[in-house]
This record gives C-alpha cells, sequence and structure tokens, in this order.
C-alpha cells in the first residue's frame, strides 16, 4: 500500500503518519486501478490533471480548505485495488485541541 499525506506545513509524507492526534474521516474510496507513483506524487499539485478536460483544482482545493482546519488528506493508494481518500482533522476537547 502506497500513501501520500498533505499535512498544513505544506510537506508531503510518504509514510502517512501524523504527529498530532487526528480523526480519520474517509471520504471517498473506489475498487479502480488506483494511482501510478508518478501520479500519487503530484496528485495536490494545483492545475495538475490526468484528465483530458481536467481543471486539476479539485484535491488543491479541498486541501487549502482543510488545511485552514489544521486537518491533512492522505491518499491510501492501492494499485490494482483502487484508492481511498482520507481526510485527517485535529482531534478536539472541551474547545481546545486534544
Amino acid at each position: 500500500e502506497q500513501a501520500a499525506l498533505k499535512t498544513g506545513s505544506g510537506r508531503p509524507d510518504a509514510g502517512g503518519r501524523e504527529s498530532i492526534p487526528q480523526r480519520r474521516h474517509p471520504v471517498r474510496s473506489d475498487e479502480g486501478v488506483g494511482m501510478e507513483e508518478s501520479v500519487l506524487q503530484r496528485a495536490f499539485e494545483p492545475f495538475f490533471s490526468t484528465k483530458e478536460n481536467g481543471t486539476g483544482l479539485g484535491l488543491a482545493i479541498v486541501f487549502k480548505i482543510v488545511e485552514q482546519h489544521g486537518g491533512a488528506l492522505r491518499l491510501d493508494n492501492q494499485p490494482g485495488r483502487g484508492l481511498s481518500v482520507v481526510l485527517l482533522l485535529p482531534a478536539w476537547q472541551d474547545g481546545a485541541q486534544a
């Protein structure tokens, strides 16, 4: 399994590890072919698309919104078996970050 993590620091983490307590929210999964490593590395890049008529803004915009809330997006890639997009948000307790 391959994973790409885009955090608010702007650093992708190929290991998919988070350094702060997170709540995991699966957003979207498919059972397609997954992503090639070269595509996975550029998935959050604005205007990058593998689709002929794609704008390449979808994940870039979602990431920006998540970043503003202190979260991260993770792509769990299983070549030949599919891809899951996972939203990670900081855990909050009693009005303060855990």
